[in-house]
């Protein structure tokens, strides 16, 4: 009748599927100080489960379609920002790195590109880089 899942499809969706009916089961049992006491484990559990190779499929093609956009116009802030928010997502920083610097540079000085560039230098621990940018942005608002 449909289509049969490949095997890491299957896998995924019955972690996923055994983690929300033990989350339902939850909310009707235990109690609410339970409840956050099972949460992180909880969510963990559901950052566990495998990516679905479609969905898998549709974040490579986001990304070669950024990565076209950004062969047409090297310049476009948009492209960058949506390829590091991709990067992110994927937890590899020395890209993310890359592109939102690329994005900050081409963006306006009071842009949310600038922010969001400082906010991951932050959270990566370069708090001086994230200084940086902030004062940069500041002392141009200020001029």
């Amino acid at each position: 009748m449909g289509r049969t899942p490949e095997v890491s499809d299957y896998v995924a969706m019955t972690i996923s599927s055994f983690i929300a009916n033990l989350a339902v089961g939850g909310l009707l049992v235990l109690r609410k100080a339970n409840l956050r006491e099972i949460a992180f484990p909880g969510v963990f559990l559901l950052f566990a489960a495998r990516i679905p190779s479609r969905l898998h499929d549709w974040i490579e093609q986001a990304m070669n379609e950024f990565a076209r956009a950004l062969e047409f116009d090297p310049r476009s802030s948009d492209a960058c920002a949506g390829l590091g928010k991709i990067y992110s997502r994927c937890h590899d920083l020395e890209q993310t790195a890359q592109v939102l610097k690329g994005a900050t540079g081409n963006a306006p000085m009071r842009s949310i590109r600038r922010m969001r560039h400082a906010i991951f230098k932050l959270e990566t621990g370069e708090d001086s880089e994230a200084k940086k940018i902030l004062d940069e942005m500041t002392d141009k608002a200020l001029e």
